[in-house]
C-alpha cells in the first residue's frame, strides 16, 4: 500500500478508482474541474502573445532567435565580469606590492648603511 498525494490542487469532479483497488504507475485516479485549469493556460498563452508582441518576436524562429540573443547578452556580460575579477586581482596585488617593494628598499638601505 502506498499513500499518494496530489500535484496540483482543484475540485475532483470524478473518482476512477476505489480505495482498495490496485492501480500501476500512471493510471488515472481522479478528474479535477478543467476550468481553473484552461483560464490559468489561457492568460499565460495570452501573457505570452502580448510579450511577443511586445518584442515583435512572432514566430518560433523569433523565439529561437531571441534566446539565442539573450545567451550572448548573458556570455557578455559573463566575461565583463571575468575582467572586473582579473582587474580586483590586479588592484589588490597592486596595494599590496607598493608597501612591500617600500619595505623591501627601506631594508636594503638601512642593511648597506649598518654594515659600513
Amino acid at each position: 500500500m502506498t499513500n499518494v498525494g496530489p500535484r496540483v490542487e482543484g475540485l475532483v469532479t470524478e473518482v476512477r478508482v476505489d480505495q482498495t483497488d490496485r492501480v500501476a504507475p500512471g493510471t488515472l485516479l481522479v478528474r479535477l474541474h478543467r476550468e481553473p485549469f484552461e483560464v490559468a493556460l489561457a492568460r499565460s498563452q495570452a501573457a505570452l502573445e502580448e510579450a511577443s508582441s511586445t518584442v515583435g518576436v512572432t514566430s518560433l524562429v523569433g523565439h529561437d532567435q531571441g534566446f539565442a540573443l539573450l545567451a550572448n547578452m548573458v556570455q557578455a556580460q559573463a566575461r565583463v565580469m571575468s575582467y572586473l575579477d582579473v582587474f580586483w586581482v590586479l588592484w589588490i596585488l597592486t596595494l599590496v606590492a607598493f608597501p612591500l617593494v617600500f619595505l623591501m628598499k627601506k631594508s636594503v638601505a638601512h642593511r648597506g648603511a649598518t654594515m659600513h
